[in-house]
């Protein structure tokens, strides 16, 4: 009789994951678990392959990923767009003494402390987010806001996980941060994620005699693929022992096109094969990711009639079946 892992490797990748989640929590026997955590491995090594090449082929066209410069760069304009605001509510205090109503006076007095609060470092951070943009850009397989792979830190860290939750990890998500690690794929290009992080846009449609609308929630968001590094998955879990713990893994499609929004989840311990990804799929994590490199690392363009297949289709090709 086969071997999970011999299975997995002849081409069985959905029957394979789909037996060992039957198995539940009992994937952890002596007769299962080594054939499963290998079976994990070899999976998210074909990830972490997928994730690379996405992000060479992303490059390749031109597109911008949130990277360090890009996220300092948004810092300045975020404390840029405050001190613009308040210097508009001030001046329309201005114009109308007496006549300004009760909230526009207490949004004034909140600008004001804001204000307060945000010129000291303003300075400083605009010297950061300079010298940061001045110094050589990192190719994005080395600049860890867009790829942080496991290093000799990660086996520490998924024990101290472990040990937050009073549980394991799903076996398929340890092994993500085991061979791939964090992952970043947000950003802008015209086609296949036209989304503006800079906040001037907010800038331009602000009015103080009649706030703008929240931004309408789109019908899709192209949903590009998150996992935080699992360095901020310990940090969620600082100073909890022993207890249940309902992790972020990933902003959600909203927040990653810069709309407010949620975040995909996971409750640990779970001593499952794989676990329920809570994205709008509802499916298992692995087949999330079978789903998102169908999507060329933007599963969200499935819901759309309008999707850039051509561009997708390309980003697609050849990427290893999970």
């Amino acid at each position: 009789m086969k071997s999970f892992l011999e299975r997995y490797q002849a081409g069985d990748h959905v029957g394979v994951w789909d037996d060992l989640m039957a198995l539940g929590e009992g994937v952890r026997h002596e007769l299962y678990y080594a054939d499963a955590t290998a079976v994990a491995a070899e999976t998210m090594r074909r990830a972490r392959h997928n994730v690379e090449l996405l992000i060479e082929r992303l490059d390749a066209r031109g597109y911008r990923f949130l990277d360090s410069v890009s996220s300092a760069e948004d810092r300045l304009s975020q404390l840029g767009f405050m001190e613009q605001l308040s210097s508009q509510i001030e001046g329309f205090a201005e114009q109308n003494g007496k006549s300004v109503n009760v909230h526009t006076n207490q949004m004034l007095e909140a600008m004001r402390s804001m204000k307060a609060k945000v010129e000291p470092v303003m300075e400083k951070v605009a010297k950061q987010a300079a010298e940061v943009a001045a110094a050589k850009r990192k190719p994005p397989l080395q600049d860890p806001q867009v790829f942080n792979p496991p290093d000799k830190t990660t086996a520490r860290q998924l024990k101290q996980l472990e040990k937050a939750a009073g549980g394991p990890l799903p076996i398929s998500l340890r092994a993500w941060y085991e061979e791939v690690g964090g992952v970043s794929l947000m950003g802008s290009d015209s086609l296949l994620n036209a989304v503006d992080f800079s906040g001037r846009n907010m800038i331009r449609q602000l009015s103080v005699q009649r706030p703008a609308a929240p931004p309408p929630e789109p019908d899709f968001a192209p949903d590009p693929l998150v996992m935080l590094p699992l360095e901020e998955l310990l940090a969620q879990a600082d100073g909890d022992e022993g207890g249940e713990l309902q992790i972020v893994l990933a902003p959600d499609d909203l927040h990653k096109a810069n709309v407010s929004g949620d975040a995909y989840y996971i409750t640990l311990p779970n001593a499952h094969a794989d676990f329920t990804f809570d994205d709008w799929h509802h499916t298992s994590f692995v087949n999330y990711l079978r789903i998102t490199f169908q999507w060329g690392g933007f599963p969200g363009w499935e819901r759309s009639r309008n999707a850039p297949r051509e561009e997708l289709k390309e980003l697609s090709e050849g990427l290893l079946p999970l």
